[in-house]
């Protein structure tokens, strides 16, 4: 009995110590795992933040490049802009210059045709004028003729005073 218990004892003690490893090779596997894990996951943040650096970086330079394009069409806008006025401007002035030279053609117009209008009364006024004159003149004529017969017939002397 003595033996039995004495390998009862070392089974049992071998049996504990047997746990005792295996505990002790779990303990360690767990450790060396929440090493790895813990090590993974500093990467893992390290690897992340790294990108998140560098995404930063490269929407910092895409809205840079965008506030470039944005101003170089701006500047390129304003130009165009400040054209438009120069060519606004030129146009006005174009169109004053020919607004005015169509008032001066349409003032020499309307003075020319008054003037014609204003000749062709006068025309026609000199017109009737000469024909009274010579309707007067043709009328004096026959008047001075008729009172020459009529002085010729009642007095021979004054024919002669009155021709000579």
């Amino acid at each position: 009995m003595d033996s039995l218990r004495s390998k009862t004892a070392a089974i049992v003690g071998g049996s504990i110590a047997l746990l005792a490893l295996q505990g002790y090779g779990w303990m360690s596997t767990r450790k060396a795992v929440d090493e790895r894990v813990s090590s993974a996951e500093r990467q893992f943040q390290s690897a992340r933040a790294q990108d998140e650096a560098r995404i930063s970086q490269l929407v910092s330079d895409a809205v840079a490049q965008q506030m470039e394009n944005k101003a170089l069409e701006l500047k390129e806008f304003q130009a165009l802009v400040e054209k438009l006025k120069q060519d606004d401007t030129q146009t006005a002035q174009r169109l004053r210059r020919e607004l005015a030279t169509k008032a001066n053609a349409q003032s020499v117009k309307q003075f020319q045709d008054d003037a014609t209008e204003k000749l062709g009364a006068l025309s026609s006024q000199m017109r009737t004028m000469a024909t009274n004159w010579w309707n007067c003149d043709g009328e004096a004529s026959a008047t001075t003729s008729n009172l020459m017969s009529t002085r010729a017939r009642t007095s021979p002397t004054s024919q002669t005073f009155w021709f000579s």
